[in-house]
This record gives C-alpha cells, sequence and structure tokens, in this order.
C-alpha cells in the first residue's frame, strides 16, 4: 500500500471522526436551557422520555465529546486559539466560584470543558459543527410548520395540553398544547395571539425567530437551492419574533452600507412593506396586537425582555459592594432570583448582573479579539462580512443574553471557517439539489 494511499486514508477517517465530533457538539447544544425541545423536558414523561432524565444525557454527551475529540485532534493548536480558550474559560470559571457552591460542585463545568474542546479543535470540526447545526435546525421544524398551516385552514390535528417547566409561565397562565412533534405554547387569555406565534418544538416563537435570523444572516440570506434556509425564511415570519425582524432589519441596514445595487433596493423594499403593514387595519385581533408592537411611534412598548420587578433586582446589584459590581454575582444568579420572585425577563443586563462591568466589557473584548486574530489569518477582505455578524449578535445578545453559549458561537465562529476561504466547496450533500458559488464577500 502505496504512502499517498494511507494518507488520504487518515485524512478520510480523521474527516469522519470530526463529523461525529460536530453532531454531538451539537446534540450537546440542544440540552441547553434555550434549545431545549418539548419532548427532553422533565414534564413532558408520559413513560416515554423519562428514562433520558435519569441517566443525565449532559453528562453522557460530554464523556463521548472527549473521547471523539481524542480522535479528531488538531495538527496545531495556533496561540489565538489558546488565548480565547483560557480567556473564556477563566471568566466563566471565575463567575462559577462567585456563585457559591451550589454551581461550583454542579456539572455545570461541563459546559465549560465543551467550550474549551470547541475552541481548540480544527478548523474543519467548526465547520462540520455549523453544517449540523444548520440542517437539524431548520429540519426540527418541517413537521411543525406543516402541522400550523394545517391549524389555520381548519384541519382537526390531536392534541393535548402540557404545562410549561417554569415557574414564571405557569404562574402567568400559560402552557403548551401538544400536536404531532409540535409545541405551541398558549396562554389562558389572549389564546389567538398565542395561536398566531410559531414556536415549532420549542419554548417560545423568540427561540425560533432568534435562530432563524442567526442563521439567516450568517447564510447572506442565500435562499436558491437551499432548503434549510427556506424553512428558517418561514419559520422565522410566523414566529412574528420582534427578535427575527429587527436581526434581519438591523443586517439589511449594515448590508447597505456597501451601496449594492440589490442591498439598497432590498432595504427600499422591506421599508414599503413595513410602512404598508402598519397602516393596515387588521381584522384579526392577534394581528393588531403584533402590528401595533411593530410600530416605531405611538405603539406597544416592544422592549418585553424587562419590566419594573426586574429593573428593580438589577438596580440593586449597584447598591451593593463594590467586588459585586465589577466581577458580578456569579453564574445564573440574576436568573435564580428571578425565578424565585417569579419574574419575567432577559436582556444584557443579566450578563452585567451576573459577570460584572469588568465581566461584560471582557466579553465584548473576547469576540473582537476572536474577530481580529481571524482576519489576520484570512485577510482582511472578509471584513464587511465578520464586523456585520459580530455587530448582528451583538445586537442579539441584548435580549439573548448568552455569550458563551456554544449554541449561539458555533453559528459565529462555524460561519466564519466555512465562508471566508478562498477555496470553494465542491462536496455535495444528499440533501443538495445544486451546488452555486459561495463567497463571503457577496
Amino acid at each position: 500500500m502505496t504512502d499517498s494511499v494511507i494518507d488520504s486514508k487518515m485524512i478520510l477517517n480523521k474527516d469522519n471522526w470530526a463529523k461525529l465530533l460536530g453532531f454531538l457538539l451539537v446534540c450537546f447544544c440542544f440540552f441547553s436551557y434555550e434549545l431545549m425541545p418539548y419532548f427532553l423536558w422533565d414534564v413532558y414523561d408520559r413513560g416515554i422520555w423519562g428514562f433520558i432524565h435519569s441517566l443525565h444525557p449532559k453528562i453522557v454527551i460530554s464523556g463521548l465529546i472527549l473521547i471523539v475529540f481524542c480522535f479528531s485532534l488538531p495538527e496545531k493548536i495556533s496561540r489565538s486559539q489558546i488565548i480565547l480558550t483560557l480567556w473564556a474559560v477563566l471568566s466563566m470559571a471565575l463567575s462559577y466560584v462567585i456563585a457559591g457552591p451550589d454551581i461550583m460542585f454542579s456539572t455545570q463545568w461541563m459546559v465549560i470543558i465543551i467550550f474549551a474542546i470547541y475552541m481548540l479543535s480544527s478548523d474543519n470540526v467548526k465547520v462540520h459543527t455549523y453544517n449540523c447545526f444548520h440542517t437539524v435546525f431548520p429540519l426540527l421544524l418541517i413537521i411543525p410548520i406543516i402541522v400550523y398551516f394545517l391549524l389555520k385552514i381548519g384541519v382537526k390535528v390531536p392534541v393535548y395540553n402540557l404545562e410549561s417547566n417554569e415557574a414564571v409561565k405557569n404562574a402567568r397562565g400559560m402552557y403548551y398544547q401538544i400536536y404531532p412533534f409540535t409545541a405551541q405554547w398558549m396562554g389562558r387569555w389572549s389564546k389567538d395571539y398565542y395561536a398566531l406565534r410559531f414556536c415549532g418544538v420549542f419554548r417560545e416563537p423568540g427561540v425560533v425567530g432568534t435562530f432563524s435570523a442567526l442563521l439567516l444572516c450568517a447564510e447572506r440570506f442565500k435562499l436558491r437551492w437551499k432548503w434549510q434556509n427556506i424553512v428558517l425564511l418561514i419559520a422565522g415570519i410566523i414566529s412574528f419574533s420582534f427578535a427575527f425582524y429587527g436581526i434581519v432589519a438591523i443586517y439589511f441596514i449594515i448590508k447597505l452600507l456597501k451601496m449594492d445595487k440589490k442591498w439598497v433596493l432590498a432595504v427600499l423594499g422591506l421599508v414599503v412593506l413595513y410602512v404598508v403593514f402598519i397602516n393596515i387595519k387588521m381584522p384579526v385581533a392577534a394581528l393588531a396586537r403584533f402590528q401595533d408592537r411593530l410600530r416605531v411611534f405611538g405603539g406597544e412598548v416592544v422592549d418585553n425582555r424587562t419590566n419594573e420587578d426586574y429593573d428593580r433586582i438589577f438596580k440593586a446589584l449597584f447598591s451593593g459592594n463594590i467586588m459585586g459590581m465589577l466581577f458580578g454575582k456569579g453564574y445564573g444568579s440574576i436568573e435564580a432570583v428571578l425565578s424565585k420572585e417569579l419574574v419575567d425577563g432577559a436582556s444584557y443586563k443579566n450578563l452585567i448582573y451576573n459577570y460584572g462591568i469588568l465581566g461584560f466589557l471582557s466579553q465584548l473584548a473576547w469576540m473582537a479579539y476572536a474577530t481580529v486574530e481571524f482576519l489576520n489569518k484570512r485577510g482582511s477582505k472578509w471584513s464587511f462580512y465578520c464586523w456585520s455578524l459580530v455587530i448582528v449578535f451583538i445586537a442579539n445578545m441584548y435580549q439573548r443574553p448568552s455569550y458563551y453559549g456554544l449554541h449561539f458561537l458555533l453559528i459565529l465562529i462555524g460561519a466564519f471557517y466555512k465562508y471566508c476561504t478562498d477555496t470553494e466547496p465542491t462536496k455535495k450533500h444528499f440533501w443538495d439539489f445544486k451546488r452555486g458559488k459561495e463567497y463571503a464577500g457577496n
């Protein structure tokens, strides 16, 4: 057997390990609070998935990730990879220690380990992880989209009710209607409004809207021959999530800075659609409520991420000692207080409360450093694409405060490594009908 054949087999073998590692990393993400589908909630037992919670799936998946990582070790780990990994790990570890023994001696440390593995993994692993997430997330939305439209045309679909696994939602009279592989949140009041907003298999429409928007921005809204992006666009629209429309609007405004003719026309088209939409008299009360949320002037306050009780809890941080202000109260602290007092809310202020002012600024600096280091390696011609995504992700942090969350970073970092390259992807997958040219600078 020739050396070239042996080398090609070793490369193929390593690529398979990289794909497996990417798949396991995505599985780990779906056990996070924000992305966990309803059939993995502890309130959804019915004798089907109850055994999962007794097996501590995060521990099992983490162990598998660690094993597979050993078989897909990169040939070289760069200095910037080590710096970025240590930077984030020390920041998270400090917040765990500050939070106290409940966090210090919990399985939460697995999050740090998995994060470190992802950051130290090869470029190939990061691309495979992105590709896997970009396939699995929209795949989970296809059946729910079909069910959503069947319900809208009056088709009877089997359903039963499921309580929420969040005390705040239960206190507000919210629950879920479970259809075949579909969860639809519902409230005991304004049922038409809740029924209008698409949840897919997740806990709220904002999850669908946020991740659909982020993936579409990473994909530069390329819809041709990409069924994943078409599904994401449909799901984002029917989620009626302000996050979806807001992130998309920010992205298009940024693209307008390039003064590309097609983007100028696209933004003008969106402005016209917006003006028309908010001035149409809606016959359906639920649509009228959503329409009012989108009004820039004279409408309902669109910032539903905070409220008076939330602001009271947050301001308490600044009435304490200086160390609390600088380094925060520790990981999960504000979430624990909000849950205890049955207060709903989440914004970038969560990060300031948990990590402190210095920790929050450190996180912003981390993303800037990561982007600069990446551009130093790949070239400044990708600057507009990379910084556009960074701005979008920082804007998203306003309503989804999960800065070091792998389920967010794998989109940002994975898109960098996938699209900021001079070598055009040639491999076809079974779901691709045609592979067109893909340039990040477009």
